[in-house]
């Protein structure tokens, strides 16, 4: 740690992050995953080498699938430096609160990954919720396929939020003109029923009329006067 300097203790913090579960047992990573972790390269490079040197991790290459290269991996050396390391042990101990999900996460990242980063892979509701508060809290990077897996689900999220608002809006807007149109029909309904009663009261007006003019009889003139001696 004196030749990687203190300056550098970061990336040693970062590198056995990634290489450390949160049952606190070994990880293999791949080389390229483990430095992409650090955006200085060169320097990740370096101390990535230092720690091979100083046999607290261990390089080894795996023959790929017929048709592919071989893959560099790096673990830790021996599960015993996990509990023998103080410096370690502190790390590990201030990591404990979201070291499980950070595994959810590097296990969900890599499915997504190798099932050809399929949008139905990525966390959504509750847990992409869990991943924003994780995220929110945690002091560490991440690799750069986990990174895409994060803003995959971020990009998701937001394209989720915009459709919500849009159904949202056409919900209002639909009511508005339901309410505008069922406005309009009563209206139409109140003012038809105003007709249809004012029809109703003329009509009733009419045969009232009518029957008092049948039953009207003039009233018979009075008779002539006559004249006395006549």
């Amino acid at each position: 740690m004196d030749r990687i300097g203190a300056e550098r203790q970061g990336l040693v913090r970062e590198i056995f992050r990634n290489l450390v579960t949160a049952q606190g047992t070994r990880a293999v990573a791949e080389g390229e995953e483990l430095l992409s972790v650090c955006p200085e390269r060169q320097a990740a490079e370096e101390v990535l080498r230092e720690l091979i040197d100083a046999r607290l991790l261990t390089s080894y290459e795996v023959e790929g699938r017929e048709g592919e290269p071989s893959r560099h991996r790096i673990e830790v050396v021996h599960e015993s430096l996990l509990k023998a390391w103080p410096r370690l042990v502190r790390w590990q101990a201030q990591d404990e609160e979201g070291a499980v999900l950070r595994d959810q996460l590097k296990q969900a990242a890599h499915l997504w990954g190798e099932k050809g980063r399929t949008s139905d892979l990525l966390w959504t509701g509750t847990a992409f919720q869990e991943y924003v508060l994780w995220r929110g809290r945690y002091a560490g990077a991440l690799t750069a396929v986990e990174e895409d897996f994060a803003r995959a689900m971020a990009g998701r999220a937001q394209r989720q939020r915009r459709f919500r608002r849009l159904v949202a809006g056409s919900v209002v807007a639909a009511a508005l003109v339901v309410a505008g149109v069922t406005g309009t029909l009563w209206r139409r309904s109140e003012a038809a029923r105003d007709r249809a009663r004012a029809e109703a009261l003329r009509a009733e007006a009419g045969k009232l009329l009518a029957l008092a003019e049948h039953n009207w009889k003039p009233t018979a003139p009075l008779p002539s006067p006559t004249l006395a001696g006549a």
